[in-house]
């Protein structure tokens, strides 16, 4: 503490008022906390030089950091497309009253046509390396470009949640499968809540396993999805195996594949067109705002095997879905009964292998589940946060980047989307998640032209 002289009046009288000062307040909470800053760093060569308006992470990607081959972008769409969610599109059309010829035929369509619109669309990525929001204000304007972002980053923290849930789902099954008695923890939650205890720590135990990966840097994150490419077809191919196995090896008896539309006339039409609307909108999201991943091409011509790559892996993936689900009526037939439904869901399948008890189907269903969790973990990062981080940083950019974006955008999917997604299951039905498509699909088709 120190002392301050103060002057006196016009007089030439000089009063000496002591004043304590407290040096050093102001800056104690700085001196303590000094490692860390709200703001995040800005490049020295930043296209804007406000800060409010742009940072590291939104500028166009300097040409050292364009490191995506036209093999990331192969294993990048491998990952994406052995994913459960897209497991489950494909087979809960013949909910909608399709048969399965006709639900592989609007898979098949469908992910044709989304090929093409994704290539296209990211062809301005890879020639201007920007971001989706950037590239939105060329259509929109500035400010009006900023509604379109809002609804693309609301669509991508939905699903993040979504995704989530799943794999909450895939870590209860890994733990009943290690610990038996797991399975048998009491439930403390209200009933209604759509969760019991054991779910909410998976879910919460697969929320703090996702955190770190979301900080994978978008320089390296392809090789990650390059081991994803390889671990989630085996898991997929497991799972219809053993299925189609305990089937007797015959999916010809199975009443999906036997059984004819069973709608017709002007409903079947509109039926098969709603379905190929909800393939189109399972992807809808990433065909908008594919530059996000465009951008960090090395060249043009890089992305443009996403043409050829996304029907051929989408269909089949499309086609083990149909097949395990009519498996799994021949296979499952008491757990089908249960349920209502064929057994559409993997993690559902994957559970079932530890039901003898035995070791042997306690560690392949550990061993699967930890397969799933893999594939959840790719598609959350692929299609869901780096989407949602993009779309973030537009609106705060001086103190929001991608890795604090991917976070945020995790926390609010998982602890305020998610909460819906349990209280109120019928939203992950068959007929449900293929309406839930279609209305995604819609969206975004608004928001990829003005006109």
């Amino acid at each position: 503490m120190v002392y301050q002289d103060t002057k006196g009046d016009a007089s030439g009288d000089v009063t000496h008022t002591v004043q304590p000062i407290e040096l050093g307040h102001s800056s104690a909470y700085k001196r303590r906390f000094a490692g860390i800053k709200l703001a995040v760093d800005q490049e020295p060569s930043s296209f804007a030089t406000n800060p409010n308006a742009s940072n590291a992470d939104f500028d166009p990607i300097p040409p050292s950091n364009r490191t995506w081959t036209w093999k990331a972008y192969v294993a990048y769409w491998m990952a994406d497309a052995w994913a459960v969610s897209n497991w489950e599109v494909a087979s809960s059309m013949i909910a909608g009253g399709l048969s399965w010829r006709m639900a592989i035929g609007a898979c098949v369509l469908g992910n044709f046509i989304m090929g093409a619109v994704i290539t296209m669309n990211g062809r301005i990525g890879a020639h201007l390396h920007v971001p989706f929001p950037i590239i939105a204000r060329v259509s929109f304007g500035y400010y009006f470009s900023y509604f379109v972002v809002v609804s693309r980053c609301a669509l991508a923290i939905i699903w993040l949640g979504v995704q989530t849930v799943t794999g909450g789902q895939c870590m209860e099954v890994l733990l009943s499968s290690i610990w038996p008695s797991y399975a048998n923890i009491p439930n403390h939650i209200a009933a209604g809540q759509g969760i019991d205890t054991k779910g909410m720590v998976s879910f919460f135990l697969y929320f703090l396993l996702q955190l770190p990966f979301l900080c994978i840097p978008y320089t390296k994150v392809q090789y990650f999805f390059g081991f994803k490419s390889i671990i989630a077809p085996i898991i997929f191919l497991a799972v219809f195996g053993h299925t189609l196995h305990k089937a007797g090896g015959t999916i010809n008896n199975s009443a999906i594949i036997t059984a004819p539309p069973t709608v017709k006339g002007s409903v079947l039409i509109w039926a098969f067109f709603s379905n190929l609307n909800s393939v189109l909108g399972n992807y809808s999201t990433l065909g908008l705002n594919i530059a996000d991943f465009a951008r960090y091409a090395n060249k043009r011509s890089a992305q443009n095997c996403q043409a050829f790559v996304i029907p051929f892996i989408f269909t089949i993936v499309g086609l083990l879905g149909i097949f395990t689900a009519a498996a799994s009526t021949v296979a499952y037939p008491e757990e089908v009964a249960k349920e209502g439904t064929p057994l559409w869901n993997p993690v559902t399948i994957v559970g079932l292998w530890s039901a003898s008890g035995s070791s042997a189907g306690r560690a392949a269903s550990a061993f699967g589940a930890i397969g799933l969790i893999i594939v959840t973990l790719g598609i959350n990062i692929s299609a869901n946060s780096i989407s949602a981080a993009n779309d973030l940083v537009s609106f705060f950019p001086k103190y929001i980047n991608i890795r604090r974006g991917q976070i945020l955008a995790a926390i609010i999917g998982a602890w305020l989307c998610v909460p819906v997604c349990y209280k109120h299951p019928y939203i992950t039905r068959p007929s449900r998640l293929t309406m839930q498509c279609s209305g995604k699909s819609w969206l975004q088709h608004r928001s990829s032209s003005p006109s």
